[in-house]
């Protein structure tokens, strides 16, 4: 049975960061037209999805996603008050400067520890991706504040919240990877966490090219291979490598923002792909091309993601074709051969 789900809860974010599906990098780091709707779920979806049964049968929800940033949707704090009624582990991952000190309080009422050691929600934590200090965050977490998400971690931690600062080495910002532990450490955040990423560097790239909100043409450069993550050295894929699924091994299935079912959020990113290239790949066709299609929750009787969460006409059909090596969003992820990013806890 699932034991974990993760949510996409919005397409709303305040950052324009030049790395992410939802952003056009070289119009302005502009949304692309596959966000514009800014759908989101709100408490009365969730709970529709996510009944008192739901949660009385998973160990963890997980807001992150591909595209929004959680606390951007509208009910964030109404569904973490509601999921943090259950035995429940709450992860939530954000650029954090959005909203006042006072929601952040609330939130970290909500998913500060309490009863027996032991309960699942006494794990809760939100990660804050903070990629360097206040010179050089906003340089990849574009339109983000580093004071502002400062002061909210602050309000969150001091509410009784549990924290870690998650940073994305780049060239313009490794020198402060010390700093910036430090900084965690004299914060109260639970730990500091090196995202060693892998992406756009993995077929050699020197630089990546962008466009800033104000026309002005930049460039990320990699870190230095010590700050580089594993996944960058790995061989050309084999088109026979085996596929070892990542959600099913971890009972985890992924749900959209328009309470669509997936079985990952590395196919759900698909659909937002189709509008960030020019050219359609072969995951955009298989995906388009699919007999059975994606089930939504929202058009089905409440609760019944724990009956169909491993196990529907969509989710059978992409597993059908393993055996054939495809398709590839399921190769590039989860091949036998192939590595994501590297998470070092540097103090823990």
């Amino acid at each position: 049975m699932i034991k974990r789900i993760t949510f996409e809860l919005s397409e709303k974010c305040n950052a324009a960061c030049p790395l992410c599906t939802r952003i056009d990098r070289y119009n302005n780091s502009n949304p692309t037209e596959g966000v514009r709707l800014k759908r989101e779920l709100l408490i009365d979806d969730f709970k529709h999805i996510i009944t008192p049964e739901v949660l009385n049968n998973i160990d963890e929800i997980n807001l992150c996603g591909n595209v929004g940033d959680p606390i951007a949707a509208k009910d964030c704090l109404k569904i973490v008050e509601y999921v943090s009624k259950f035995d429940v582990k709450i992860l939530l991952e954000t650029n954090g400067s959005l909203r006042s000190e006072k929601w952040w309080s609330s939130l970290g009422s909500y998913m500060k520890p309490r009863g027996k050691p032991e309960k699942r929600h006494n794990n809760s934590v939100v990660y804050f991706h903070i990629d360097g200090l206040e010179d050089t965050n906003h340089l990849y977490r574009q339109k983000t504040n580093y004071d502002t998400i400062v002061r909210n971690a602050k309000a969150f931690m001091k509410a009784g919240g549990q924290a870690i600062w998650e940073f994305i080495p780049f060239a313009h910002n490794e020198h402060q990877i010390e700093e910036a532990q430090r900084r965690s450490e004299e914060m109260g955040f639970m730990y500091f966490q090196l995202r060693k990423s892998n992406r756009g560097w993995s077929k050699g790239v020197e630089k990546i090219r962008y466009v800033d909100p104000d026309g002005n043409e930049r460039y990320l450069r990699p870190p230095s291979e010590q700050n580089m993550g594993k996944g960058v050295k790995r061989k050309e894929l084999s088109p026979d490598q085996e596929i070892s699924c990542k959600y099913i091994n971890g009972n985890n299935t992924f749900v959209n923002c328009d309470g669509t079912l997936w079985p990952c959020c590395w196919l759900a990113a698909d659909m937002y792909k189709m509008y960030q290239y020019s050219t359609r790949s072969a995951v955009e066709t298989v995906l388009i091309e699919k007999t059975n299609p994606v089930p939504n929750l929202l058009n089905e009787r409440p609760g019944i993601i724990l009956d169909i969460a491993l196990n529907n006409d969509f989710f059978n059909e992409i597993q059908s074709e393993w055996p054939n090596h495809g398709p590839m969003t399921c190769q590039n992820s989860c091949g036998k051969q192939t590595s994501g990013s590297d998470k070092i806890k540097v103090n823990a």
